[in-house]
């Protein structure tokens, strides 16, 4: 019958409905993970980036310093021979 039809076609309706809700719910929680995913990475590069930096600085700074006294230590020396 024609009511029997139409119940069919509104729970063939609702059943493909409710799957496509299911398809976007799973959508969305995979782009949430993917997002955090992404996120916690980006995380992690800054830190090793910024960590990365420190170390060079702090050897830089070494450096300079080591530098300075080397070159001290040379013009002290040029006095003392100079004397």
């Amino acid at each position: 019958s024609v009511e029997d039809e139409r119940n069919s076609f509104e729970a063939k309706f609702e059943s493909q409905t409710q799957y496509i809700r299911n398809l976007e719910l799973k959508l969305m929680e995979r782009f949430d993970e993917e997002g955090q995913e992404r996120r916690e990475v980006e995380r992690k590069l800054v830190l090793f980036i910024d960590e990365k930096y420190s170390l060079l600085k702090n050897e830089l700074s070494r450096e300079s310093k080591n530098r300075n006294e080397s070159l001290e230590n040379f013009s002290f020396y040029l006095e003392v021979i100079k004397n």
